[in-house]
């Protein structure tokens, strides 16, 4: 037996390598993992990465799937999920905007990520396991052959290497190895443009206001530990938490309604926050805190034309594709692909074919990044409207938590006999919210805005999205979870009448959506947590 026959190269070892990684060699120990990484480790803490911020499915695919609860737990910072402070006037009054979010930790449990700190626990975690992770290795060369494939690196001594694989997995980040060696093309959608920086010293939410009623509203931790989004027309401005007492802070906008040119440097970015999100800007100038880094990007959005081939060669994180940062999907997507990437090579170790395994793949993970991309593409306008806005919080939470996103926090995300047998409400969920995502837009233009309340916190009542959200955490049979997929799709048809109802006084067959929650059954209290949710004080 040749013996490229069970070596894996990975190309990279930051978070999506190294969790690849993991995740193969807790799958097949017997394989030859080799991971190449430029970086010479250990690497610094608070590393300069775009990703410290993960949510439901990351959650469970780093403490559950790769058992690094431990790690997180101890060492990284627990997340109170997503909250969104809805614009309001100049923005000069942080109590008078609506906030979105909760007030208690989700029983789906994420992290805020330092990645350096979690990088370099990979890199000793992997070594432990037998896994030949070469730190300070420049990748100069890879081809790919129909027997196995070879890749030649140079360490930073300057000694040429070569490895001969059987697979080439590439998790190189922004360097985008095998799509580069490969001339795979890239699509790239309408995309956004951020700038973001570091700062040594906790930025607060609640340091914006002194008001005893508001800072009393959700128990202080629940805001510290968020990823807080500040929101206004065409942006949203990130502040999320690092341990260290660390704060990254970030700007994502729409060219559409703001000029990037002011986000080219870092006085140009405070210039636009003073502009644009006041209050925040005079706190960093009140606390004078020292700047680590910064960094701005743009044109972001794309993904490559293939990301798994027959031939044994696949991508993961950036490098294959990336969609937008508002939900924080990152990490969601790196475990999507390496769960992928995983059953491919299952597939192969058990000498069977991989064309239709890899379509099938590519057809899954991509339906995810289409679905992600209607979330987001033209949709940052809608922000300067707080009913459209509110609405399209509240649905987008609940259908991720509704369908791919459960049967994933069940382990059962490539299990083709319940795909099969959900397959019909999995593309009617891909549908309705991509019609969804339409009609905000147009609320957003043609309904008057309402007074809501200022508080929507959304644990502090049982509704369908905290139940969607509870379901993650639960052991399903088989057939539970294609009962409790099929349940779901009932209940976003629901939320979809129920907001047709409230926002615009409008029967569901005179609706956008008529066709597709035809024949659903109507769940009364839907629409009464809607109403208790967006109006009742």
């Amino acid at each position: 037996m040749n013996g490229a026959d069970n070596t894996i190269v990975i190309l990279g070892g930051g978070l999506a390598g190294s969790t690849l990684a993991k995740q193969l060699i807790m799958m097949y120990p017997n394989l030859d993992i080799k991971i190449l990484e430029f970086n010479s480790y250990p690497v610094p803490l608070a590393k300069f990465k775009v990703g410290e911020s993960t949510v439901d499915m990351a959650g469970h695919y780093l403490r559950n799937v790769l058992q690094l609860e431990a790690h997180l737990e101890q060492e990284q910072l627990p997340k109170y999920g997503l909250r969104f402070f809805l614009p309001d006037g100049d923005n000069t009054d942080i109590t008078t905007r609506v906030e979105v979010g909760n007030g208690q930790r989700p029983v789906s449990k994420s992290y805020q990520l330092d990645r350096g700190k979690f990088e370099n626990f990979m890199h000793a975690t992997l070594l432990e396991q037998g896994v030949d992770f070469i730190d300070s290795a420049k990748v100069v060369n890879i081809a790919i052959n129909e027997s196995s494939h070879r890749v030649t690196y140079v360490k930073d001594s300057g000694s040429e290497h070569t490895i001969e694989a059987r697979w080439v997995l590439d998790a190189s980040g922004g360097a985008r190895l095998l799509q580069k060696t490969l001339n795979l093309e890239a699509v790239h959608t309408k995309s956004h443009h951020s700038a973001w920086f570091r700062v040594a010293g906790k930025v607060e939410i609640n340091d914006l206001s002194t008001d005893p009623q508001w800072l009393a509203r959700v128990p202080e931790v629940a805001r510290q530990l968020c990823t807080n989004h500040l929101i206004g027309k065409g942006y949203w401005v990130w502040i999320i938490p690092l341990s260290g007492d660390n704060t990254s802070i970030g700007v994502v906008v729409d060219p559409e309604y703001h000029d990037v040119e002011q986000l080219k440097t870092l006085e140009s970015t405070h210039a636009w926050l003073s502009q644009h999100e006041p209050q925040l800007a005079a706190l960093l100038q009140a606390k004078q805190f020292e700047v680590m880094d910064y960094k701005a990007m743009g044109n972001f959005t794309y993904r490559c034309e293939s990301l798994f081939s027959p031939n044994r060669w696949a991508l993961t994180g950036i490098c294959g594709s990336f969609t937008d940062p508002f939900y924080s999907p990152g990490t969601d997507f790196i475990a999507i692909a390496n769960t992928l990437i995983c059953k491919l090579v299952g597939e192969d170790l058990a000498g069977n074919d991989l064309k239709a395994p890899c379509m099938a793949s590519e057809q899954m993970y991509f339906a995810g990044y289409d679905s992600l991309i209607s979330t987001v593409e033209n949709q940052y306008g809608i922000f300067a409207h707080n009913l459209a806005t509110s609405c399209k919080l509240l649905w987008d939470g609940t259908l991720a938590w509704s369908g791919a996103g459960l049967m994933f926090c069940n382990d059962r995300f490539t299990d083709a006999k319940i795909a099969m047998e959900v397959s019909d409400e999995l593309m009617l969920m891909g549908k309705l919210h991509t019609t969804m995502q339409q009609v905000f837009r147009r609320w957003s233009t043609s309904i008057p805005d309402r007074e809501l309340r200022k508080d929507i916190i959304v644990d502090q009542l049982d509704n369908f999205g905290q139940r969607a959200q509870r379901a993650l955490v639960q052991d399903y049979s088989d057939e539970a979870l294609v009962a409790q997929v099929k349940q779901n799709f009932n209940t976003l048809c629901t939320l979809a009448v129920a907001m047709f109802k409230l926002v615009e006084d409008k029967p569901v067959t005179d609706s956008e959506v008529a066709l597709l929650v035809s024949g659903y059954r109507h769940e009364p209290e839907v629409e009464t947590e809607l109403n208790n949710l967006l109006f009742n004080h």
